[in-house]
Parts: structure tokens; sequence; C-alpha cells
């Protein structure tokens, strides 16, 4: 039994030392793609990434060559990814599962910088290759440095809520395409259609005062009184107030 033993260790040794000789036939990249959401980043620079990284063509490398974990960590430095596994299947395929970040908010500050918020509130670098469609936030809002997650009482971190916040009505999602905070604590709301522009001093109460907003714009609807005011202030509790009529 002892002999038994022996030989099949033998045998499971020899099996791993010649499978780790072997080369790598193909390279499979997975990425969790959602209907309706554009990916930020595509098998084709995931495979670029790692034959960039890789002294040689990674299908011409043997399996005991590459090293998995600083594959992943290699892949991890791009900020739109959120996570990664690699592994080699038993048909010594190089498979890479990647989990990309979800932009929620796009910033575009006054010292030039420009970059993405995921749903977790983490920096995102902008695709070179692919724009995805999201609130813009401009104006008077602070930088992010790459790997970074917003801090709270920032114009960052209140531009977060109310994009999470709007993320909750699909009509009011579909409605706003910018964000700008002005000097002071005023902020802008820009419609996607129509001139106005909705004013808010303050998020306190945020949840009704867009719900405020939404009844607001129900009732401009049923007398085709879009584009009737300059300015919608939803700062106060219980009230919309449209400023600045516009003359016909």
């Amino acid at each position: 039994m002892a002999c038994a033993v022996i030989g099949m260790l033998s045998l499971w040794i020899l099996g791993i030392q010649r499978t780790t000789t072997l080369k790598i036939t193909n390279v499979e990249v997975h990425i969790d793609n959602k209907e309706g959401i554009r990916d930020l980043i595509t098998a084709k620079e995931i495979e670029r990434m790692v034959d960039k990284d890789l002294p040689n063509d990674i299908r011409m490398q043997a399996i005991r060559s590459i090293d998995i974990e600083e594959v992943e960590q290699m892949l991890l430095g791009d900020t739109r990814i959120h996570k990664v596994e690699v592994y080699i299947d038993a048909k010594q395929s190089l498979n890479i599962d990647i989990v990309q970040r979800r932009p929620i908010l796009r910033v575009m500050n006054r010292s030039g910088q420009q970059f993405y918020i995921d749903q977790q509130g983490t920096y995102v670098a902008l695709s070179e290759y692919r724009a995805v469609r999201v609130p813009v936030v401009t104006g008077r809002v602070e930088s992010l440095n790459p790997g970074k997650k917003i801090r709270k009482n920032t114009h960052l971190y209140t531009a977060f809520n109310i994009v999470n916040q709007l993320s909750e009505d699909p009509f009011l999602s579909a409605l706003i395409e910018q964000i700008y905070f002005e000097k002071g604590n005023r902020i802008l709301l820009i419609p996607k259609i129509g001139d106005e522009k909705i004013v808010l001093d303050h998020i306190d109460d945020l949840p009704n005062k867009l719900k405020n907003l939404k009844e607001f714009y129900k009732e401009l609807a049923k007398i085709n009184a879009w584009g009737k005011y300059d300015e919608i202030d939803i700062s106060y509790r219980k009230q919309v107030i449209g400023r600045n009529p516009v003359t016909p």
C-alpha cells in the first residue's frame, strides 16, 4: 500500500511538473457586461495590457513562468477595474475575469482635471477609447487623485449624493445632465431640455425637494408651460418657486 501511495504521488508530481512546462494556448477575457450600460474597458485593451506587462508574447510562455498575482496587481492598477481574477484552466488557457467600475458622474473642475466617480465614490480615469454618458459636475469642485475616494463635506460628496438620489427616479435621472457649483453653497441643476436652471442652496431633505420638482414639472406639462421660467428654485422644503418669467 505504501508503495502504491508513493507511486501515485510520484505520478502526480510528474504531472504537475509536465503541466507547468506547457505553454499558454489562449487568453480568455471575461468582462461583467450589463445591458444598456456602456463598458469602460474592452477585452482587447486587457490583452494589450497583459502583453505589454510580460517580457514576451504570453502565448509563447510556459505556465510556470507566469506570475498570476503579478498579473492581477498590474490590472488592478487601472482605475477602471474594480476586481480581477486570473487563473489557468485545464486547457492551458489564461482566463481573466474582470469586474469593471461603473461611473455615475463625470467631473470637470476649474483646474482642468477630468475624471469619473463610480458607485463607491472612487476616482475612475477617463477612457482613451470610450466615454460613458453620465451627469457632468462642473464649477467649484475639488480635485481627486487616482485610486482615492471622495471625502465628506466636499462639493464632490454633495454631487455624489445628488446623483445617487436622482438615480432613484427614472424621470429625474433622465432630466438632469449637469450639476454646477457656484461660489458659496448655491448649486444649479441643468436639465437636458429647456433653458431653465434648477436652484438648490443645500441638500437638506433632498428626496422631498426632488419629489416636489417632479410634481412641478408635471403641472407645467399639463398646461404646456415648459420653458416658462428662467429659474426653478427647490431650496425650500415645501414649495417650488418659479422666477423670471420669459417674455414671449
